[in-house]
Parts: C-alpha cells; structure tokens; sequence
C-alpha cells in the first residue's frame, strides 16, 4: 500500500485528508474531501472508522463519492481509507494524516 490522499478520477482531482488539531486525541479526526479543490463534505470524532460523502456532477450527471477510513493499529498518525465511487472501490491505500496547531 502506497500513502496516497490525491487521486485522480476522470480528469477530477479527488483528495482526503484527515486532520488532527490540538483539540483532538489520534484517534479523534477531522476527515476533510476535496474535489477539484473544493472541499465538499467533513466528517470525524472520537471514532475508529468513520466515512465521509458527497454528491458531484460528472459529465452532467450526480456521481456518489465516499471515503470510508479506520485506524491503523501499527501507526498513531496514518489512516487506512478506500474510496468508493457509485459504490465500486476506485483507491485503497493509507492516508497521510495532516497535523493542525
């Protein structure tokens, strides 16, 4: 697995980043999905597997988006994630987590 948060899908840049802040514990993230640099959706707590979605148009249709992350037992600071588009899994790898002061 490759640390990856950027991908490329159909000439749209798709990147996720989870997010910890002085106010959260590693386990505790704020997960952050940006298209085309926008961002589009946040999502995260106190959790060990969280999602995140959104709704894009693609080629002037409504195309789904999710990320779906858990924590990696071997790290404190990375995320594994899978993201999915119209449910089918377009990326798997591990999220580089961003550090927030």
């Amino acid at each position: 697995m490759l640390a990856i948060n950027k991908i490329d899908w159909k000439g749209h840049a798709i990147e996720f980043i989870p997010v910890l802040s002085h106010k959260t514990f590693w386990i505790a993230t704020l997960n952050e999905l940006w298209i085309d640099g926008t961002m589009v959706a946040t999502s995260g707590g106190f959790c060990f597997s969280d999602q995140v979605r959104a709704t894009v148009q693609h080629d002037g249709q409504p195309v789904s988006i999710e990320v779906r992350s858990s924590t990696r037992w071997n790290s404190l600071v990375n995320l594994n994630y899978d993201l999915l588009i119209d449910g089918q899994i377009v990326s798997r790898g591990i999220a580089k987590t961003k550090v927030r002061w």
